[in-house]
């Protein structure tokens, strides 16, 4: 009687144990679940936070630099209204009282044309004019001084020159020469060289111009106004001899030159 006890007992327990660990199995298995369903959706508002912030700073830097992108461009156009308004308070295209034109015989066929076009301007070209003597005037020697004469002696009057030759120079004008005129001058006066277009000398054209180019790239009040630019390709439409303009072209010509003045540097 006391064996089959003890075998019952025995039994009783081995149930009870089987029955404790399928609890556990149970229990343990909604948990487990629960927990890897949980971690993704306690770190996902985390992560959406990060990418939420990163799109505000990202919209915040663009918006700052829009910002002062339109400032600095507004800063540059206050600027330029000063500088425009300064120069033309200088410089009026209504009066060119304080401008002289410097040239030879092509300058010289223009003189009334310039006289109209630009307000009191003062125009001293001679026909023939070289850098250093005066033009021949008819078949004697011109009282007038060359170019380079000319600024040598200058008592700074004027504050813009416009310098035309290298015409009557078989070898154009070099750069020694050009050089000289913009040391004689000064930094404080507004240089203008004429570029040459002459069809009959080609080389002299070649050198005046690199001379020019070589001035205006130094000097910041050095200027050109391209004569050759507006020529150059069209010389039958222009030049009656393949150096002087068309009788009747003076006006267009004057115009020329009152534009490459008026532009505001």
């Amino acid at each position: 009687m006391s064996k089959r006890l003890v075998i019952a007992a025995a039994l009783l327990a081995l149930v009870a144990g089987s029955v404790l660990v399928a609890c556990g199995q149970v229990a343990a298995g909604p948990s487990s679940g629960t927990n890897a369903e949980a971690e993704p959706s306690a770190v996902a508002p985390e992560r959406a936070s990060e990418v939420t912030f990163v799109a505000i700073t990202d919209r915040d830097d663009s918006l700052e630099r829009a910002q002062a992108e339109r400032e600095r461009q507004e800063a540059e156009e206050r600027a330029r209204q000063a500088h425009e308004a300064e120069w033309r308070e200088r410089f009026p295209t209504d009066d060119y009282s304080n401008t002289i034109l410097i040239g030879d015989s092509i300058m010289q066929q223009a003189g009334n044309s310039l006289y109209a076009t630009l307000p009191n301007v003062t125009v001293d070209a001679d026909s023939g004019r070289t850098l250093e003597n005066g033009g021949a005037v008819y078949e004697g020697k011109s009282p007038n001084e060359g170019v380079l004469d000319h600024v040598r002696r200058d008592g700074g009057y004027y504050d813009r020159y416009v310098i035309e030759t290298g015409n009557n120079e078989l070898g154009g004008m070099p750069i020694e020469a050009a050089q000289e005129i913009v040391d004689c001058l000064g930094p404080d006066k507004q240089i203008y060289f004429v570029t040459m277009c002459s069809a009959v000398n080609e080389y002299g054209t070649e050198v005046t111009n690199a001379s020019i180019d070589a001035m205006v790239e130094q000097y910041d009040n050095v200027h050109m106004i391209d004569w050759y630019g507006l020529v150059h390709g069209n010389e039958s439409a222009y030049l009656r001899d393949g150096i002087h303009v068309y009788f009747g072209l003076e006006p267009e010509y004057a115009a020329f030159i009152k534009e490459g003045l008026d532009v505001v540097y």
